[in-house]
Parts: structure tokens; C-alpha cells; sequence
């Protein structure tokens, strides 16, 4: 018995079982049979009680038809000693109480309690007439006294019928167990020696001597794959010590340049500072981002541009001790950590050297390209003392020498940082006036200098800040292209500006084209801004001839298929095409050709020089002659006198724009001076 205890739960669960299912059932045969027994003895009371009933019902009538009150109260008085019976009444037919007995208090509540009495009701009836109704109420002591004497009896039998069942169990138990037992005690050494040559005996002849077959042949194979496994580790162990190497390598290794990673880079440059703030050291922090890089493996492919970010990284390296790190943390960004390197000059050389060694041409396969860089310099801890601070002040210093023409290097100044938090707060406050029509349209009129009238209009949208005032394009338009925003402030201005040439062509019967500055972002992007905007010409009536779209020279050098395609459409639906600020750019005059362009607007730095004698009017004169030779109409801007007026007429220039004629108004004052005046009135 005590090495049964000892096996644990199998025994134990073996007896549980037996015992619990024994005396779950008998628990349930005596619940059934208890139950029985109680409604058994409810309805042997009830018959009881309506035999009484019936036995008095006849004598009850008797005494009732002859109202003898008092052989009524005899008869129902011997049912007081019932000690069932709680209350019993007789009474007439329209419910008034003959004679009554016991708690009549208890009768008038029991519907609370309804299930603990029986009740029954017989109608006195003599002759098909109703003479009232007999009640007796009794409550369910009968059933109870009877139902706890047979539950008590139901007890002893459960009780009698655990004890046997227990005694059959242990013995049952012990002779089950006892093969379990000898597997358990052979596993259990096995487990502890790890000797497999061990086997278990057969003592039955039953699925557990199965069992005992099938674990001695499980020991046999285990014991043979233990010698082979034994032989594998050695192997097995040099292959994971290469894995996690290898793992190790592409977590913090670029795969393509083989140059330390973003997550390197981070990792290092915090041990670089630690190191650095606990020996009061200084280091610099630079970073790289390859100028034309974009447009090289746009052009030539990825493939291309995967090899020029490789000899650029090899470069890098160069440029460099070898207690430095060169990393790249994406795309054409690379950053340096220069170690106790402080000064400027020296700074300045590093630099330089970067620019120069990037400057060289790179050969990749049969093309030769150029790149630069530009770069942006931090020092620790002058610009800052955490990684967070240091690479956000290298990355705006970066941008700012991107903004100073590229292929040079800038420091942080707190200049920069200051920059950058006002344009984060104009950023938001742009936002914000995109989705609040923070804009206004200001109007500069374009006069035929033949006629001195007004022959169109230019609208030149501005920033209405509701603390800054009026804002500039010059100041929020890049910020707007940056942003993605100028999508939206384009559609504004034309969906505005029409609106505007509908209501002049109201009040003077005249078509005035407005012209509209678009950004060369438009045409680069989604070119459904143009369907939208014929689709506002043709809801609003207006043919596409009152509205000129004004583009830079620079987009019409970078003009691919896509943005041919655009400034055709436009043209097809009758929407003249100007070029603004001609003269200050690269211009190709086949693309005026091919492109049909119709308005040439002649730069205001021209038109600024023509009264001091100077090449400019002999190059504003040329470009009008060349321009009417190609069918196209010349607006001169920047007209600030009487004198440039007469000369650029005299040229045969068509149009002029400028401070001579008008600053830009808003439309009610543009309407009041040149929509409702008579064509003299206008110079004078």
C-alpha cells in the first residue's frame, strides 16, 4: 500500500473516479427516489383532505339549507385537531363567513407562499343550487415528517453503499496500478542515471503490457539517436556560433555598402558620447546627403544608383581615420562621427575633403556621372548633449547648405534652430489657413500700351494671417510646395479668380483673361488639377481663352511627356500658356515651338535697365522681335515710369505690367479704377 501512496496522483485518481462515479449515482437514484417520495406523500394529504371534504359536504348542506349555524360549527370544529389543517371556513354564497376555524390571518397571505399549502375548495350544491363553499387549508408537516424519515433512510443507504464501494476500490486499484507503477519507477531512473539500456517487465497480459513493449522500444531508439546526437553537436554548435555572427553582421551592417547601419550608427554615437562626458571630450557629428542623386538613378536605374551610393561610401571611408565611423542611414544619407575633432579649421578640412573626393566623376560601368554633397556639421556638446539633439541639429544644418546651393557644408547656428521653430509654427498656421480660406486675391492690371486699357489681369494671391498680417507669396509658397499644400491654395485662386471674371464680365459686358501663376509642383504631380479647373470653366460659362496659366522657364526645360501632355490639354481647350520671368533662365526655343506657348513675359531686371542706355533694351527688342516672329505676344514687367512706357511701345512690345499703371489692388478697388473708368482715366 505505501508504494501505491507513493506513485502520486494515478492511484489516487484511479480511486477517486471509482468511488466518485459509485457514489454519484447512488446520490442520484436517491435524489430520484426522494422526490418521488415527497409528491407521493403530497398527494396521499391532498386525497386525504378532499375525502374529509366530501365526507362533511352532504350533513354541510343540510345545516346550511336550514341555516342551523350551529350543527355547522360542530361539524367543522374536529378538524382543529388535525395538526395539518391551519385553517378551515364554510360560507355562504355571496362570501360571507358562516362559521370558520384556525388562522384565518395565514389564509388571507398565503398567496406569497402559495407552494408551501394545499388547499382545497368543494361548492355546497343541493339540486344544481349553489348554498356556499366549503375551505380547508392545511400546510405540508405531513409531507415533511414523511420525506425526512425516508431521506434519513436514503443517508444511511449512500453511506453503506460509500463503504463498500471504497473496500472494492482499493483492491481494484492495486491491481490496475501496479504495471503503471513499475513503467513510472523505470522512467524515472532512466530520467536521473540517463542509462537507455534499462528495460520494463511484463506483468499483465493487457494494453498495458503493450505499453510496456512499445516504452522498451522507445528506449532503443532513443538510446540510438543519443549516440547520434552526441555526434552532431560539435557541428551543430559551429553552425549557430556562424549563424548569430552573421545575424549580428546584417543587424548592424548597410548590406549594400557594407558600411555601419542606421541602428549602429545610433548605438555608437550614444557610446561616443558617454565616452565624450566622461572625460570632457569633444566630437563632431557630419552629415552627407549626395546632391543629384534623385535624378541619377531615376535616370540611369537603381541599378546604377546602387553602385554609385557603394564607390561613394568607399570614398567616405577614405576621407577618414580609421578611429572614425562612416555610416549610412538610408537612401543617399550618410553620417560621420569625427573623434576628438573640435576646431573649425580642422572641421573645415575634413569638410572640404569630403566635397572634393566627392566632386571627382564616378565611373559606373559605361556612364561617367557627377554628384556633390551637401553637408551639415554639429559638434558635442556645443550643439547639443543627447543623440535626439545632435543628429536634429546636423540634419538642419545639412538642409540649410541644400538651401545655400548645395555641394558646400554649413554649422548649426541657433540661428538655424530658430528657423526651423518659425517654420514649423508657419507650417502650422499655413495648414490651418488652407482649411480656414486665409487667402485674399489681389489684382495687378495688364494694359495694352497701344490702347492704354486694361486688356487683362493678373491675380497674385496673398496670406491673410490673422496676427502676422499680410503675408507674401515669396514667404509661404515654397513652404506650400514642401508641405503638399499647393495643390489646394492653386484650385482657391482659380476657382476664386473666375469667380471674379464672372462678376466684372457682369458689370461691364466685357471678357478681362485673368492670369494665374501656377507652381511647377502641379504639373509633376496627379494631373487631375487640370480636369477640375475646365470643369470650373465650363460650369461657370467661360471659354478657356479668358484665362492664361503662367509657368516658369524652368519647367519648360524640364518638360517630359507628362507635363507636354498637360500644357497641351490646356491649350487645346483654348487656355493660353505664358511664360513667366523670361530671360532669367535657360530657355530652348524649339520647346516655345513644340509647346505652342502663346505669352512671353520679358523679366523685370530688363525692363529696370532700358532708360540708362544700356544692352537691356537692345535685349528687350529682341526678344520682342523674336517672340512676334513666332506668333507670340510679349508682356514687359516691372514698368515703373513714363519713359520705360514709350520705349517698350516704341520696341512694339503688346503688353505692360508694372508700379506705372498700378500696384496689385484688391478686386473692389480694381473694380472702381478700371472696370466702371473710362479707358483715359486709366493713366491719369
Amino acid at each position: 500500500m505505501s508504494k501505491i501512496k507513493k506513485t502520486g496522483s494515478i492511484a489516487n485518481k484511479l480511486l477517486l473516479m471509482l468511488v466518485g462515479i459509485s457514489t454519484l449515482s447512488a446520490m442520484i437514484t436517491a435524489s430520484v427516489l426522494f422526490v418521488n417520495e415527497w409528491f407521493s406523500a403530497t398527494n396521499e394529504q391532498r386525497k386525504n383532505l378532499v375525502s374529509i371534504a366530501e365526507i362533511l359536504e352532504p350533513n354541510l348542506i343540510t345545516a346550511v339549507i336550514f341555516d342551523d349555524n350551529q350543527t355547522v360549527n360542530e361539524l367543522i370544529n374536529p378538524l382543529n385537531k388535525r395538526q395539518e389543517i391551519i385553517y378551515s371556513s364554510v360560507s355562504r354564497p355571496d362570501g360571507s363567513i358562516i362559521t370558520s376555524i384556525g388562522d384565518r390571518k395565514a389564509y388571507l397571505t398565503v398567496g406569497e407562499n402559495l407552494s408551501d399549502y394545499i388547499i382545497i375548495k368543494n361548492t355546497l350544491v343541493f339540486d344544481k343550487q349553489n348554498f356556499g363553499k366549503l375551505l380547508i387549508m392545511a400546510d405540508k408537516s405531513y409531507v415533511e415528517n414523511r420525506s425526512q424519515f425516508y431521506l434519513y433512510f436514503l443517508i444511511v443507504l449512500i453511506l453503506a453503499n460509500f463503504v463498500i464501494c471504497l473496500i472494492i476500490s482499493l483492491s481494484l486499484r492495486k491491481r490496475f496500478v501496479a504495471p503503471i507503477i513499475q513503467l513510472a519507477s523505470l522512467a524515472k531512473k532512466v530520467s536521473s542515471n540517463r542509462d537507455y539500456s534499462l528495460r520494463a517487465k511484463k506483468i499483465t497480459d493487457d494494453e498495458i503490457a503493450d505499453l510496456t513493449g512499445y516504452f522498451n522500444q522507445m528506449l532503443s531508439t532513443i538510446e540510438e539517436r543519443d549516440q547520434y546526437l552526441e555526434s552532431q553537436v560539435f557541428d551543430r554548435t559551429k553552425e549557430i556560433e556562424l549563424a548569430n555572427k552573421n545575424l549580428r553582421l546584417q543587424a548592424y551592417n548597410d548590406s549594400l555598402t557594407g558600411l555601419p547601419n542606421r541602428h549602429f550608427f545610433y548605438e555608437k554615437l550614444q557610446r561616443t558620447i558617454d565616452y565624450s562626458n566622461r572625460y570632457n571630450l569633444k566630437f563632431s557629428l557630419i552629415f552627407i546627403d549626395l546632391d543629384n542623386f534623385k535624378e541619377i538613378n531615376d535616370t540611369l536605374g537603381h541599378d546604377y544608383g546602387d553602385l554609385l551610393l557603394t564607390e561613394a561610401s568607399k570614398r567616405l571611408v577614405e576621407c577618414v581615420r580609421g578611429t572614425d565611423t562612416v555610416a549610412r542611414l538610408g537612401g543617399d544619407e550618410f553620417t560621420l562621427i569625427i573623434q576628438d575633432l573640435s576646431s573649425k579649421e580642422r572641421i573645415n578640412a575634413v569638410a572640404e575633403n569630403i566635397l572634393k573626393c566627392l566632386a571627382k566623376s564616378f565611373q559606373l560601368k559605361d556612364e561617367r556621372v557627377f554628384v556633390s554633397g551637401s553637408i551639415g556639421v554639429t559638434v558635442y556638446p556645443d550643439d547639443g548633449d543627447n543623440v535626439e539633439s545632435l543628429v536634429k541639429h546636423a540634419d538642419q544644418a545639412m538642409y540649410e547648405s541644400k538651401h545655400a546651393g548645395r555641394n558646400c557644408y554649413r554649422f548649426f547656428t541657433n540661428e538655424l534652430q530658430v528657423n526651423a521653430q518659425n517654420k514649423k509654427m508657419l507650417s502650422d498656421d499655413l495648414r490651418r489657413a488652407t482649411y480656414e480660406n486665409e487667402f485674399i486675391l489681389c489684382y495687378q492690371p495688364i494694359i495694352e500700351l497701344k490702347t492704354e486699357e486694361v486688356a487683362k489681369a493678373e491675380a497674385l494671391v496673398r496670406w491673410n494671417h490673422p496676427s502676422k498680417g499680410i503675408i507674401w507669396p515669396s514667404q509661404f509658397i515654397p513652404l506650400a510646395e514642401e508641405m503638399g499644400l499647393i495643390s489646394e491654395i492653386s484650385s482657391w485662386v482659380a476657382e476664386n479668380a473666375l469667380k471674379q471674371s464672372i462678376l466684372w464680365r457682369s458689370m461691364s459686358g466685357k471678357e478681362r483673361p485673368i492670369s494665374i501663376n501656377t507652381s511647377p509642383l502641379l504639373y509633376k504631380g496627379d494631373p487631375a488639377w487640370i480636369e477640375n479647373w475646365l470643369q470650373q470653366l465650363k460650369a461657370n460659362h467661360i471659354p478657356g481663352n479668358m484665362i492664361t496659366i503662367e509657368i516658369t522657364e524652368s519647367l519648360l526645360m524640364e518638360s517630359n511627356d507628362s507635363i507636354k501632355s498637360q500644357l497641351i490639354t490646356l491649350r487645346d481647350h483654348g487656355v493660353e500658356v505664358s511664360i513667366d520671368d523670361f530671360g532669367v533662365g535657360y530657355s530652348s526655343l524649339s520647346y516655345l515651338q513644340e509647346l505652342d506657348i502663346d505669352v512671353l513675359k520679358i523679366d523685370q531686371s530688363f525692363v529696370k535697365g532700358i532708360e540708362s542706355g544700356n544692352d537691356s533694351l537692345a535685349l528687350c527688342e529682341a526678344v520682342i522681335v523674336m517672340a512676334h516672329r513666332i506668333g507670340l505676344k510679349v508682356i514687359a514687367e516691372g514698368i515703373e515710369t513714363a519713359k520705360q512706357h514709350e520705349l517698350l511701345l516704341e520696341a512694339g512690345c503688346d503688353y505692360g505690367q508694372g508700379y506705372y499703371y498700378s500696384k496689385p489692388i484688391m478686386a473692389e478697388e480694381f473694380t472702381e479704377r478700371f472696370i466702371t473708368q473710362a479707358p483715359l482715366e486709366i493713366l491719369a
